[in-house]
């Protein structure tokens, strides 16, 4: 039985999301690594450029996120309706959702990325959706 794959958030849904979390700064998390947000730049993507949200050095101030999206929403650009992307950790992943947290006993906004279940894993050397099973060749 297959599960359904959680879906991801546009900018607009992210911005919404903010609005309501209570912290004063905001975290991005993927699996059970949280590193702090940074600022919102461009990328490239396969068709022109995408808005991605970087990580930082220290955590951006969530009113401050708020109204860099609001100004993105503002403007005539199609890009804040596409899937919303974080850069965490040297890879690009899709946002699941964001929430309330505590980190290090303060209250923050919290970035959760979606869990991308096609990576390749070193260690077995293969990547998931392999079967393992070899196949025959067939000659002649």
């Amino acid at each position: 039985m297959q599960r359904s794959a959680p879906k991801s958030l546009h900018w607009p849904g992210v911005l919404a999301a903010l609005r309501t979390c209570e912290g004063e700064c905001v975290f991005l998390r993927t699996g059970t690594t949280s590193e702090p947000a940074g600022e919102i730049r461009t990328r490239p993507a396969a068709r022109g450029t995408e808005f991605c949200l970087f990580e930082g050095e220290a955590p951006v101030a969530r009113v401050a996120l708020i109204e860099r999206l609001e100004h993105l929403a503002a403007s005539p650009d199609r890009r804040f309706a596409a899937a919303a992307r974080i850069h965490v950790d040297g890879s690009f992943e899709l946002v699941e959702r964001v929430m309330n947290d505590s980190i290090a006993g303060a209250a923050c906004a919290v970035i959760i990325a979606r869990n991308s279940g096609g990576r390749f894993e070193p260690l077995r050397g293969k990547a998931p959706h392999t079967t393992g099973r070899s196949k025959r060749i067939k000659t002649g």
